[in-house]
């Protein structure tokens, strides 16, 4: 039986930067260009909101989501009549509000677990996942594999809930520092969250939400999307 894993405490002591700053460099200039591009645009939340729709679209497919980006614009139309994608529909939108309320809060509060957990409860609400304790952080060992094994034959096994908030509070004094170069704290904050796994469900769309929330933060996006 795999054992729960141990996270490594965040600033890694083990990595050499020098390795990845010419990745960091060239994509930081990227990132520059990107948000050039948001910072020329005329009414921006206008202009990005079918984007914005495409996204949401995307990351909530990577959940096994069905829903499409017509579904979604039907549905914001008014035609609301039930179909079969109507719950995907409510995750994509969820994922979408979630996005937007992070974004907006970040202009008074800092990126946080208290933050974190409002985004997923607003993320689940009224969806499949509703019955797993939106916006509460797991109590129950979690664990991943194929759909239908046990723990003994899970790919990864997540911390036990015991040490649970002891990590998240680590890794939210992480969140909120300086380190190295930005793009490489960014890679860390998420891959962190997703190995804590700290929620029964919709950790993944959490985890995406992150990246340009992270971003937007730290003064690389004028705006939170990465679209």
């Amino acid at each position: 039986m795999m054992k729960p894993y141990i996270p490594e405490e965040l600033p890694l002591s083990t990595i050499d930067f020098r390795r990845h700053f010419k990745l960091a460099s060239e994509a930081n200039a990227e990132l520059a260009r990107f948000d050039g591009l948001l910072q020329g645009l005329h009414q921006p939340e206008l202009l990005l909101s079918p984007l914005i729709n495409e996204e949401s679209v995307f990351s909530s497919r990577i959940e096994g989501t069905q829903a499409t980006l017509t579904d979604v614009l039907k549905y914001d139309s008014g035609n609301k009549k039930y179909t079969e994608q109507q719950n995907d529909i409510h995750e994509v939108i969820n994922y979408r509000n979630a996005m937007k309320f992070a974004g907006q809060q970040l202009n008074n509060r800092p990126l946080s677990l208290s933050l974190v957990r409002e985004m997923h409860q607003m993320l689940m609400s009224g969806t499949r996942g509703e019955d797993k304790n939106p916006g509460m952080f797991r109590v129950k060992q979690n664990y991943i594999g194929r759909s239908g094994v046990s723990i003994d034959e899970a790919t990864f096994v997540p911390p036990n809930p015991i040490r649970l908030l002891s990590d998240l509070e680590a890794w939210e004094r992480y969140l909120i520092s300086d380190d190295v170069e930005v793009l490489l704290q960014c890679s860390f904050v998420h891959a962190q969250f997703e190995l804590l796994h700290p929620f029964n469900d919709g950790n993944g769309r959490v985890g995406r939400l992150l990246i340009p929330l992270f971003l937007y933060q730290k003064k690389k996006l004028s705006m939170p999307t990465f679209i």
